[in-house]
């Protein structure tokens, strides 16, 4: 039997795209074997060598890679999953993709190399295992929506609904996520279920599935229960202390315990303050001491939430800034010791370390880092979603799954919000895939013979609705910024003896911030191992520091070698002199109490109407004005070409 040319050039495009991914994965794994264990990933891993279940971490998770350990022990088996499944799943997506797209389909396979996409691909962290849990959910949905036979087609849906089950035990907030998809993968089955009503109990049984999955998982590994609400309610009522400058934990505090609730433990960036062993750890433990303190914790945190909604929405502003365009720990090629874990892969060397620093130096680059921030994966899909809208006339089935694709990484992103109790890179890292898949997809689709669409019903109201809130989210979430109070500090010697400071800073663990935090000023000092320490002829040392109305701490050593020193705050308005002489040597620390920030009903109602304000326009004035603007442009074009 002849094979037409169109079939042959398919071959040699799929032996091509394969060959590519193959030679991919090898290099990434090359690069990063045996994979590098984070802190938590040294916790599970000692669960598996140990045969125990927590629900700190996904179960599922714990469980899916104590099967990889079967086969390759430690954290080699699930970096091979990781990475091998990044790489096919963009080969699948290229070759489902080659009738529609021809060669321009094998830019998928750029997709791992995109920025971001490093960063994390020999890490050993659950997200990286979800992302290609959805992934895989995705290329089942594609099949599905190539597929002919209604019986081929619903075994693909199946398919997908068990990846997205498996994406939600992997991280559960990726429920809201995963709703596109189902919602799409509902209208691939039409045939079956014809009316709005069964497609309706379709996509209800789905979720229904989805979300006893978890429960069911739970009784039959039965993993013990560390309770990880509790942190991220202890997060929502610390940060709401702070912005109504009350106290509201229940229970019994000190007067000292509620000061520091007020002034010091709410961090933007470092979650890990009201954590069991950061800076505030007694609110962690008061609230997890026992089930009545846990109750009583759960029931003030639904009704401080209740009583402040749009104090909770500014509020939480703070910390998804930092999520969105400076994430902590973007790279994670670090490996260290956990005094109280003991498995054998405390340290991991990289097996090709010229690879591995040719890829470290690429994730390191400016380009990679400007380019990979989580709220690029925002835009990006929204841009996506905009060009998939207006460059047809009608979309076909392959663009309803991608446009879920990414709606789905803009409402994973947009769930950080209000679930957010760190920042670190890694949790944000399906947004901008899903993003750039995306985007790659849209250019691809690009082609000469486009018909636009800008019609007033071009946009569906819930994409333009997501659009328009999502974009308004990032633009207010980059402008917003808590009141900032300028302090001075001076430090003057008194008498021959030195003075050694340590640190002036926000009064915050020292492993999250600089010693010195601000501008310093220190004619006379020698620096020393970022210390400052005084000398005979040493004028004062000023430093000028910007907080958020918290306390400052200043760092000093003790001992038979110090003198006194003095602290000024202001124009020497406030001034007290401390006395470092002791018989023994250690550290000290004492604490310059802040002010109380500027905060109420005027700041709140500024930033929840400026978001509001630019939803609405959005929706309403520039999402319309665009499409206004391309009927224009084709009615002027048309004499023209006539």
């Amino acid at each position: 039997m002849a094979v037409s040319p169109a079939q042959n050039s398919e071959s040699r495009q799929g032996l091509l795209f394969t060959c590519l991914a193959f030679i991919g994965v090898v290099l990434n794994l090359r690069a990063t074997l045996p994979g590098y264990l984070y802190s938590d990933s040294k916790l599970i891993l000692e669960e598996i060598q140990t045969h125990r279940y927590s629900d700190w971490h996904s179960p599922f998770y714990r469980w899916f890679w104590g099967l990889w350990t079967r086969i390759l022990p430690g954290p080699e088996g699930i970096t091979v999953f990781n990475i091998g499944g990044l790489w096919l799943a963009c080969l699948a997506i290229a070759l489902l993709l080659r009738r529609k797209l021809g060669w321009k389909a094998g830019l998928f396979l750029l997709v791992p190399i995109l920025p971001g996409q490093l960063n994390l691909t020999g890490t050993v962290v659950l997200d990286t295992t979800m992302n290609v849990f959805f992934l895989a959910a995705f290329v089942c949905s594609l099949l599905a929506a190539g597929a002919t036979r209604e019986r081929l087609k619903l075994r693909y849906i199946v398919a997908s609904t068990l990846c997205l089950t498996a994406t939600v035990l992997t991280r559960s907030n990726s429920l809201f996520a995963i709703l596109p998809l189902l919602a799409v993968n509902t209208g691939l089955i039409s045939p079956l279920a014809p009316s709005n009503r069964k497609r309706l109990f379709a996509f209800a049984a789905s979720l229904c599935a989805v979300l006893l999955a978890g429960p069911l998982l739970n009784v039959i590994l039965k993993p013990s229960h560390n309770h990880p609400i509790i942190s991220l309610q202890v997060k929502h009522l610390q940060q709401l202390s702070y912005y109504t400058q009350q106290n509201r934990f229940p229970g019994t505090w000190t007067a000292e315990q509620t000061h520091q609730i007020l002034h010091s433990c709410e961090k933007d960036r470092a979650w890990d303050n009201d954590s069991f062993w950061g800076h505030c750890s007694f609110i962690a433990r008061a609230a997890n001491q026992d089930d009545a303190s846990r109750r009583a914790t759960g029931h003030a945190w639904l009704k401080t939430l209740v009583t402040h909604p749009f104090g909770f929405f500014v509020s939480s502003l703070p910390t998804y800034k930092v999520a969105l365009f400076d994430p902590t720990r973007p790279i994670m090629l670090f490996n260290w010791g956990m005094p109280d874990v003991k498995i054998p892969w405390q340290d991991q060397e990289p097996w090709d370390k010229s690879l591995h620093e040719r890829h470290k130096t690429f994730i390191e680059s400016g380009f990679n880092l400007e380019f990979g921030k989580p709220f690029m994966g925002i835009l990006l899909s929204c841009l996506g979603l905009v060009v998939c809208f207006v460059t047809r006339n009608r979309l076909d089935q392959y663009d309803r799954v991608f446009c879920a694709l990414m709606a789905s990484g803009i409402i994973y992103l947009l769930t950080f919000l209000p679930i957010n109790v760190a920042t670190e890179y890694r949790y944000y890292i399906w947004g901008l895939l899903s993003a750039e898949v995306g985007a790659v997809y849209c250019m691809a689709s690009l082609s000469r013979s486009l018909r636009f669409n800008f019609s007033k019903t071009a946009f569906p109201p819930l994409i333009k609705g997501l659009v328009a809130v999502s974009t308004a989210l990032v633009l207010t979430t980059k402008l917003f910024s808590y009141p900032q109070e300028v302090r001075t500090f001076s430090i003057t010697p008194q008498g021959d003896a030195p003075a050694r400071i340590l640190y002036l800073r926000e009064e915050i663990d020292k492993f999250w911030t600089d010693a010195f935090e601000g501008h310093v000023d220190a004619p006379g000092w020698n620096l020393s191992n970022n210390e400052y320490v005084s000398g005979k002829n040493s004028q004062p040392l000023t430093m000028t520091l910007s907080l958020p109305y918290q306390d400052a701490a200043l760092g000093y050593a003790t001992g038979p070698d110090y003198g006194s020193f003095r602290v000024c705050e202001g124009a020497g308005k406030t001034c007290q002199t401390v006395d470092a002489h002791s018989a023994t040597a250690g550290e000290q620390t004492l604490i310059l109490p802040g002010g109380t920030p500027p905060l109420g009903p005027v700041f709140t109602v500024k930033w929840v109407s400026l978001f509001f304000g630019l939803s609405l326009a959005l929706y309403l004035v520039l999402l319309p004005g665009l499409l206004r603007a391309g009927r224009a442009l084709v009615r002027n074009q048309r004499p023209q070409a006539s």
